[in-house]
């Protein structure tokens, strides 16, 4: 239980981070993401394997990407599979559940001021905002 608290925490900082280096960079960088898919896949293996089911959107937004190249970055791919490894299948369904609400919600609000189509845009902070709806 310690162990999740702590992973939970952990993941809310490196969330909020990759958040604004998206927002600033249009980049989540790897020397954050790489070392913490690996350290969370040797946790999960010896203490808790039931939460490696977590991986298994990333797996899906991962057949996004391959097939439909452009429309989801690689970033993206690591954040959610680091969501799905820390929180487990179930939490992180439900992260990106509100996610995806998020942003429907920032598309909508912008097509309602008559900005420009928007073809491109960061998907960290809504993840960092459907994080912290389940965490709280």
């Amino acid at each position: 239980m310690l162990l999740n608290q702590i992973l939970t925490f952990g993941l809310l900082v490196l969330s909020c981070y990759c958040s604004y280096t998206d927002l600033l960079e249009r980049k989540i960088p790897n020397k954050w993401t790489h070392p913490t898919i690996y350290i969370l896949l040797l946790l999960r293996l010896l203490f808790s394997p039931e939460y490696l089911m977590g991986i298994i959107p990333a797996f899906v937004i991962f057949l996004i990407f391959i097939f439909s190249p452009g429309s989801i970055g690689a970033g993206d791919i690591k954040l959610v599979a680091i969501l799905g490894l820390c929180m487990g299948l179930e939490q992180s369904l439900v992260a990106l559940l509100f996610m995806c609400i998020f942003v429907f919600l920032y598309l909508g609000v912008r097509r309602l001021m008559s900005y420009t189509p928007t073809f491109s845009i960061p998907l960290a902070p809504f993840l960092c905002l459907g994080l912290f709806v389940v965490v709280v």
